[in-house]
């Protein structure tokens, strides 16, 4: 009989595992909402598409900021306590960024020749609470290491009963509107199942925000922390708010389609850290684990490049036939999908820079940051969409992503001395980079069939990965092991 491993060893066998599920379901999650939005276009148009993801980008903007940082008080805290307190502070927050939200659809909708704006702020305003108490419950979940649950309800459950929605909507002839219900219902759905699941740990707590004596100090740190998450989540927002002022909806549609392909790449992301969140607290509060962070900082960037790498060549070589599945009008959104793949590879590079700042207690470093960014996304994109159009307005956006992410990781750098693996990076830059680069010097028409440019797609991630695979150090090659296995 084999030997048990040591207690730290079956600490990180279980996280690689968690991980390993967490990725697998958000790339299931991100197949659903690929066919929502894909749905969702063929039905009802590109400017129905536009105005809609306008709305669900005002949606996610809302529940950020509705989240009043609910879920890092869960993940800072010890007890049942902090759960109570992260679930009140979301509850307020959601309500409240529900009436800013219904507020500006109401101010963005006059002068409009019909009512569809109005109705699709509304409907997204009324998602807005359920979506912003699944931070701190999801939250619970993880603290209780109860990923796998996490993952089936909070990753996987939303989307589907979104899609299932949107699906009986154009079965049945329904009208535009429904597509924006799918999220009310879904996030209804989903969180009546987590509550479900920790009833235990919330049965019989008061609801409560803080401690006597703390108010102040609770309220501080979630409004610094909340607003700069909906900063970062406005910067989206923004960018579709200025394509729609200096274009028309249908150029919203547009870079929404591009926009919401490429954030495919973050949602894995965000999904494969999800189980390492818990130890940053931890790992940072004890200067004698440096070594043990840092080398968890490590292994996220590199997992995560070994996907969103090659995942993000593919993507930019088939752009015009992923966009076709749209409808043809979406065709010419392609080379926007190039530009914004580039900021994603920048978020994918410095994993978990952004979730360093608010866990430590830095949440005023994080909100200056955030609202930089969104601001030269705003002006930017304003000043470059005036004379280039939609690539301008995408040229903005990543660029600020990317001086974002770059200034996130010189932070951490300085305040914790853990810095990003730049030989892996590096590595990374170099195969996708030059693998796309080469793509574009072969001579290919403009009108290859949809199969063709998929197979191209996937012809260029398997190169970037190969290449990827062939430079790639001893740890880099373990990590994939572990990504694939599941297991250290």
């Amino acid at each position: 009989m084999p030997a048990p491993l040591p207690l730290e060893e079956r600490a990180r066998a279980s996280i690689a595992s968690t991980a390993r599920l967490q990725f697998l379901i958000t790339v299931a999650r991100s197949a659903v909402l690929f066919a929502f939005q894909w749905l969702l276009a063929r039905a009802y148009g590109v400017s129905i598409f536009g105005l809609c993801n306008t709305a669900q980008a005002g949606m996610q903007t809302a529940t950020m900021l509705g989240r009043a940082a609910g879920d890092t008080v869960v993940l800072r805290g010890h007890d049942e306590d902090h759960l109570v307190r992260g679930t009140t502070l979301s509850l307020l927050g959601g309500l409240a960024a529900a009436l800013a939200l219904a507020s500006w659809g109401t101010f963005f909708a006059q002068g409009q020749q019909n009512a569809a704006p109005l109705i699709a702020f509304g409907l997204a305003a009324a998602a807005v609470p359920p979506a912003t108490l699944l931070f701190p419950l999801g939250a619970g979940l993880q603290r209780q290491d109860r990923f796998g649950a996490y993952a089936l309800v909070v990753t996987l459950l939303d989307p589907l009963v979104r899609l299932v929605t949107l699906g009986a909507a154009v079965i049945l002839g329904g009208p535009w509107w429904w597509g924006m219900s799918a999220f009310i219902l879904g996030g209804v759905a989903s969180l009546g199942t987590t509550i479900v699941l920790l009833q235990h740990s919330l049965r019989g707590l008061p609801a409560h925000v803080a401690a006597p004596g703390e108010h102040l100090k609770v309220i501080t740190f979630s409004s610094l922390t909340t607003i700069s998450a909906a900063l970062q989540t406005a910067m989206m927002f923004g960018a579709l708010t200025v394509a729609g002022s200096v274009g028309s909806p249908s150029d919203a549609g547009l870079l929404a389609a591009a926009t919401r392909v490429v954030m495919l790449a973050s949602w894995i992301q965000l999904a494969y850290a999800t189980p390492f969140l818990p130890r940053i607290p931890r790992l940072l509060e004890n200067p004698n684990q440096h070594d043990a962070l840092q080398a968890m900082y490590d292994r996220v960037v590199t997992s995560v490049l070994w996907f969103n790498g090659p995942f993000l060549v593919g993507l930019v070589l088939a752009a015009p036939g992923i966009l076709a599945l749209f409808g043809g009008e979406f065709v010419r959104g392609a080379a926007l999908m190039g530009v914004l793949a580039v900021g994603q590879w920048a978020n994918s590079a410095t994993a978990l820079a952004e979730d360093f700042l608010p866990l430590s207690g830095r949440s005023y470093l994080a909100l200056a940051n955030n609202a930089v960014a969104l601001g030269l996304t705003a002006i930017g994109g304003t000043l470059l969409g005036w004379h280039f159009g939609l690539l301008g307005v995408a040229l903005a956006y990543t660029g600020a992503v990317v001086l974002l992410n770059g200034v996130r990781a010189l932070q951490i750098w300085h305040l914790f001395r853990v810095s990003i693996p730049l030989a892996t990076v590096g590595r990374s830059g170099l195969a996708c980079g030059g693998t796309v680069f080469v793509a574009a010097l072969l001579p290919a028409g403009n009108a290859l069939p949809i199969a063709v440019r998929f197979a191209v797609g996937l012809g260029g991630s398997i190169v970037a990965f190969t290449i990827m695979y062939g430079f790639a150090s001893a740890p880099e090659r373990l990590a994939l092991k572990a990504l694939v296995r599941g297991a250290d």
